[in-house]
């Protein structure tokens, strides 16, 4: 996040939820006259990874495309994407340095595990202090982690999620909840389709049935 920029139009600290950080956005907009929020939605593993983490937050179920919660994770990402950056269409893991020139305000990244450890690495004397990577760590599950289900079909999976992010976002197509909720449920049949050919149809079932969900602390 910059906070200059954030300052700039009033905005003492950043967006604790998805109503300030829309609004933000919106404000952010008017004052430079173009979108300054940025997604890393250059597609494959980095766009999965974001909105796996993403429809999370919600309350959904990533795996299974169209929970009704994964269905309003992809609602509010659809309605932020408005004041998406110019720049989110090639953005990934790796692009943050806009921030340093103007080009956007905030970068969605939030990949899980990410600490800064630049002050506590190789640093015997911290090991012990509240900075360790333990207490970071011991931190971040009190709050709450979830990785994703180690699956074996994961990389399809992020072939139909990046599937489903072009058809709501980047295809620049009018979208409104109904549409939304059809790529998912598409999405999720083809998912379903693709386990029991190259799997069997236990295994479909129970990814039908939500088994295969995020692992939480």
């Amino acid at each position: 996040i910059d906070m200059t920029a954030l300052n700039s139009i009033g905005i003492t600290h950043e967006p604790q939820n998805y109503t300030a950080l829309l609004s933000d956005a919106k404000a952010l907009d008017k004052k430079y006259g173009r979108g300054m929020i940025n997604m890393q939605g250059h597609g494959g593993a980095s766009t999965a990874t974001e909105l796996y983490q993403w429809i999370v937050q919600f309350g959904g179920n990533p795996v299974t495309f169209n929970s009704t919660n994964d269905v309003k994770a992809m609602y509010a990402m659809y309605n932020l994407s408005a004041y998406f950056s110019p720049e989110y269409k090639t953005s990934y893991w790796a692009t943050y340095k806009g921030l340093a020139s103007d080009k956007y305000a905030m970068m969605d990244y939030q990949w899980p595990g990410s600490v800064d450890l630049k002050t506590i690495g190789m640093n015997t004397s911290a090991v012990s202090g509240n900075n360790s990577v333990l207490n970071v760590s011991i931190k971040a599950i009190s709050e709450g982690v979830f990785i994703r289900d180690p699956v074996p079909w994961i990389s399809e999976w992020q072939i139909l999620m990046d599937n489903a992010w072009t058809t709501i976002i980047t295809s620049g197509n009018s979208q409104n909840y109904s549409t939304i909720a059809h790529t998912l449920s598409t999405e999720n049949q083809t998912m379903f389709n693709y386990l029991v050919s190259n799997y069997n149809i236990t295994v479909a079932d129970n990814y039908e049935q939500g088994v295969y969900h995020p692992i939480t602390a």
